[in-house]
Parts: C-alpha cells; sequence; structure tokens
C-alpha cells in the first residue's frame, strides 16, 4: 500500500493548496476505494471538508461530502451513529435537498446492525 500512500500524500497537498481541484479528489476516493481504505477515505473527505470553510458558494459542495461522508459510514465502516451524524450535518447545510433529507431520514430509520 506504500504507492497509494505516496499517490494520496500527493493529492492531499495539491488539494491543500488548490481545494478546487476536483479531479484529485476524485482520483484519491477511487484509489482508496480500490485498496479498500475505508477509515483513509472518511479522513479525506473530513480534511476536504474542512479546506472549503464555511463560505456560502461551498454550501453545496460541503453537503454533497457529508452525505458521501454518510455513506462511507453506513455501509463500508458499519458506524450508523457516525453516518446519521453526517447526514445530519449535510441536511443541515442544505434543508430544502429533497435528497440530503431522505438520506438523513433513511439513516434515522435503519435498524443497527446489532438490532
Amino acid at each position: 500500500m506504500g504507492e497509494i500512500e505516496r499517490a494520496v500524500d500527493l493529492l492531499e497537498a495539491a488539494l491543500d493548496r488548490a481545494p478546487e481541484f476536483v479531479e484529485a479528489l476524485q482520483a484519491m476516493e477511487a484509489m482508496l476505494a480500490k485498496a479498500r481504505s475505508w477509515p483513509r477515505l472518511d479522513a479525506a473527505y473530513q480534511k476536504m471538508i474542512a479546506r472549503l470553510g464555511t463560505k456560502p458558494e461551498t454550501l453545496a459542495q460541503r453537503a454533497a461530502l457529508w452525505r458521501a461522508v454518510g455513506e462511507l459510514r453506513a455501509h463500508r465502516l458499519k458506524d450508523k451513529a457516525g453516518a446519521l451524524q453526517a447526514y445530519e450535518t449535510g441536511a443541515a447545510l442544505m434543508p430544502d435537498d429533497a435528497a440530503a433529507q431522505e438520506a438523513l431520514a433513511d439513516a434515522a430509520i435503519t435498524p443497527s446492525p446489532s438490532a
């Protein structure tokens, strides 16, 4: 996994300099998903959200990233509480986004794996 880690580090550095470099995030997502490095992908999403700050023009992108975090946590990391928190954050950013609200509702009513 050394080569992937190095590539991800380089892509992270590129995103630190230019958060609008969407292709770098997409490449990183693809590499980490192929390697099934779910915790690292979760961290990469959160770092990307932080890079975007709180500017109004990044609202939709941040909401989409939070939904991706929710999906990752729900389906790959099997972290229902973490997924619900991510969906709540994304839905709060976009209260008029039906897809965000639906994802939140689905997460809230889906039973925990241990149930």
